[in-house]
């Protein structure tokens, strides 16, 4: 197999378009030649702040896939590197529409569709890579990417109605990142993307589990009214897409199943004959994402004062 000899730097999200991205790098460059930081909307701005102080001229690429900087003044230092530095590839590939304002500079891409499809952010990179810088396609890895793009976008339930790209994500929760990444470019190698003995065993266990765990805690949600709409909540660490489908379907009359983690806070519309706009909905609590998926983060401060409250 053919690498290219450059070095890269990725800033990519921490979830599996996220750790696409990384796959799709790892195709085209060596190992050792790329240097990968998985980020959260909490702190894209501070690492890509922190990288962008220490810069040297030991970078070929700069990519930041999957996710984007909120502050203006972050993205306006980038502009300038992209357009100072001849030698050095700056690329931002997004799709989320909060992050559509970024569109205004010239290092930047965020699409939301493309041909009249959602598309995912390692979707975008892909395209981005072979048709824009010419790397060579490879058939088996876009396989892959249609499954991850399908499940990031929902279009595995919603328009094409098949499980194998949310079975996909459920693997990317059960192996540890590492061996995960290396069980997919094993398959890619091999040619085969199918799944082996192993992540049939691993999924019909996760089953089992998810079941169990998800009816416990559609059992004990709770129905509020929240900026007018009509909400079921639900307090969940694991399964986040999945029970918001449960919530649903327990509550249909609920606009919006919100599940509340330990530091973040999930917001799905599975009905998406509504019209409501998670993005907006969001923004009043720090948070942003898709017409019908987004999250909020739960500061410290808040945190701190639940606390409070439960052993005042």
């Amino acid at each position: 197999m053919f690498f290219f000899n450059k070095k890269v730097r990725l800033f990519t999200h921490n979830d599996l378009d996220g750790y696409a991205n990384y796959i799709i790098l790892r195709n085209y460059f060596r190992k050792e030649d790329i240097y990968v930081e998985y980020c959260t909307p909490d702190n894209i701005d501070d690492r890509i702040e922190h990288f962008m102080n220490s810069i040297n001229t030991n970078v070929d690429y700069v990519f930041i896939t999957d996710i984007a900087m909120r502050k203006e003044s972050i993205a306006e230092k980038l502009e300038i590197c992209n357009i100072l530095f001849d030698d050095v590839i700056v690329k931002l590939e997004d799709h989320h529409k909060a992050s559509t304002y970024l569109n205004k500079y010239s290092f930047a891409n965020v699409e939301i569709e493309r041909n009249g499809e959602l598309i995912c952010g390692s979707m975008l990179f892909y395209k981005y890579l072979t048709n824009n810088l010419h790397f060579p396609k490879i058939k088996i890895l876009e396989e892959w990417l249609k499954l991850v793009n399908d499940y990031d976008t929902w279009l595995w339930e919603d328009k094409y109605h098949y499980d194998l790209p949310k079975y996909w994500n459920e693997l990317f929760f059960l192996y540890e990142r590492n061996m995960f990444v290396d069980n997919v470019l094993y398959k890619i190698k091999k040619g085969n993307i199918n799944f082996d003995k192993t992540d049939k065993i691993l999924l019909e266990i996760e089953h089992g589990k998810q079941d169990k765990y998800i009816k416990t805690r559609v059992k004990n949600a709770i129905l509020k009214e929240i900026q007018g709409y009509k909400c079921v909540i639900a307090f969940g660490e694991q399964y986040i897409n999945e029970l918001s489908t449960e919530l649903y379907k327990a509550y249909p009359n609920s606009e919006i199943q919100i599940v509340i983690t330990g530091k973040n806070i999930s917001y799905r519309v599975r009905n998406k004959n509504l019209n409501i706009d998670l993005n907006n909905f969001t923004q009043k609590y720090g948070g942003g994402g898709h017409e019908y998926a987004a999250g909020s983060s739960i500061s410290e401060e808040v945190r701190n004062k639940y606390l409070d409250l439960l052993f005042n």
